[in-house]
């Protein structure tokens, strides 16, 4: 098939139109032509379809790993499985273009310059061209060309981004499995779509100029969100571009949670545990609001929509956090293992969220395979409150902190209705030392699993100082509709 396409700017516009195509520069993604109807190029927005008499979106196959039929395609694209692509690209004199694939060789032509990049091995098809006047930051990472390309003005956060990108290279290669490629790139283009931060294409992942490279994180103590993002992008190259969901609900968990997960693991590993704390406030945040307005039913994690992405990153963040406070990094890394041997670089039947579950269920204790249902395929809530808080020197120095604590546990339908359930189960509680040195949150005093119930509670610790916080739940797990009652500060008894 031969085919082409262009674009003819109109003489006046009270709006940029075409946005791929600035001063510096283009940047295309997903322009090969699809055989077949594209479902997911439809209006989306529900409001704007019933305005315009349009039927309700089709919704997406149901989650059922017995449907073979809907097993024989992916979630990326139903004209085509697995593909080798070859790029030529022509530009101007003093561009780079980029393309996915490992560059054969380059040249200079009646003063243009082309570019010709093949990829192997096979991923979904996912075609992506970028031309730009850049400079580039290169290294090695496990025998990998690592590079950061960037506008020569927005030089500040490479750095953190090649961080970023070699810490999670080494966290995916030692536990989950090979990288497919020899090169790993991370390439700048400008923010005129302002819901994109970062995509993620065959071993090369275009990233925004304002998702981080020109985001100040000068400060001490700010959120590593550069680092953070690049570790999300890389992780994409097992958990879409090697284990591919099928074409059917659920199919964001296989690619976004795991993503969402993998550069939580990144990001504790170099900078700790506070920094995801901040990470997980916001995913928490982020998921309460998104279940506010959508407009459509809430699914539980296992059985995504495409449109739910306040569930695929932001309840799958709180989703395997807690999986891994429940069984481990290890058991849930060995899980992925698995489900990559089955899964990856293959072709159809694709993997689906049920899978993935399974795998986790085989590392689970059957004593919590309840709380595995609860986070995957039911749509569960809290409401804890400490409702009081005592703190009472001993000798030696150490503090005793006496907490009252009421719990309760709510399972929601997917139209919101609510209903409280009965619950026993391990709950974090920890006590937090003031916040120094420019942190979010004080560093860790206590943090201990405790027994709690529905109703009354009553817990007693002991620690080494006087804390400044204490908490239940501090890592937001629970999903609680209120935390700023979960946090409060001791009262000295009399």
């Amino acid at each position: 098939m031969h085919c082409t396409s262009s674009y003819d700017a109109p003489a006046l516009e009270l709006d940029l139109e075409f946005r791929n195509l600035v001063q510096n520069g283009l940047t295309l993604t997903h322009f090969s032509p699809t055989i077949g109807y594209e479902a997911d190029r439809e209006l989306q927005d529900e409001q704007e379809r019933s305005k315009r008499g349009l039927p309700q979106l089709r919704p997406s196959p149901p989650l059922d790993p017995d449907n073979l039929t809907a097993r024989r395609n992916h979630k990326n694209s139903t004209d085509s499985d697995l593909v080798t692509m070859e790029t030529i690209i022509s530009t101007e004199s003093d561009h780079v273009a980029i393309a996915p694939g490992t560059l054969l060789r380059s040249w200079n032509q009646q003063n243009r310059q082309y570019f010709h990049y093949r990829l192997d091995p096979p991923t979904p098809k996912a075609p992506m061209v970028l031309s730009a006047r850049l400079r580039v930051a290169r290294d090695q990472c496990n025998g990998i060309t690592t590079e950061v390309w960037y506008h020569p003005d927005h030089k500040w956060n490479v750095p953190s981004m090649m961080h970023g990108l070699h810490s999670a290279l080494n966290y995916g290669i030692q536990n989950f499995g090979p990288y497919q490629f020899s090169f790993a790139r991370i390439v700048e283009f400008p923010r005129y779509e302002n819901h994109i931060a970062a995509m993620a294409f065959p071993g090369t992942m275009p990233y925004s100029e304002a998702g981080g490279f020109i985001t100040d994180i000068r400060s001490p103590g700010a959120f590593e969100k550069a680092f953070f993002i690049v570790a999300h992008e890389v992780a994409h190259q097992w958990w879409a571009y090697q284990v591919i969901g099928a074409n059917m609900e659920g199919a964001k968990m296989l690619s976004e949670t795991l993503a969402e997960y993998t550069a939580m693991m990144v990001l504790e590993r170099e900078f700790g545990s506070e920094m995801v704390r901040r990470h997980l406030r916001v995913a928490h945040h982020n998921y309460l609001a998104g279940r506010a307005l959508d407009t459509r039913n809430e699914h539980p994690l296992s059985r995504v929509r495409p449109d739910q992405s306040y569930l695929c990153y932001h309840k799958g963040s709180l989703v395997m956090y807690h999986l891994r406070q429940l069984i481990g990094e290890e058991k849930i890394n060995a899980a992925l293992r698995r489900l990559l041997k089955k899964f990856g670089g293959k072709g159809p039947p694709y993997a689906t969220s049920t899978d993935l579950i399974n795998e986790f269920k085989a590392e689970t204790p059957a004593e919590h395979h309840a709380i595995l249902d609860d986070l995957f395929n039911r749509i569960i809530l809290f409401s804890n409150k400490i409702t009081r808080s005592d703190i009472r020197q001993l000798p030696a120095g150490r503090q005793q902190i006496t907490l009252e604590i009421e719990c309760r546990k709510l399972e929601s339908d997917e139209k919101g209705v609510e209903r409280e359930v009965p619950f026993e189960q391990d709950i974090e509680i920890g006590a937090f030392a003031a916040v120094d040195d420019h942190r979010k949150y004080g560093a860790a005093l206590y943090r201990q699993m405790h027994r709690l119930r529905s109703g009354r509670n009553t817990v007693v610790f002991e620690t080494t100082e006087i804390p400044d916080t204490v908490a239940v739940d501090p890592f937001f797990m629970l999903i609680d509709r209120n935390i700023d009652d979960n946090v409060v500060s001791p009262t000295a008894e009399p």
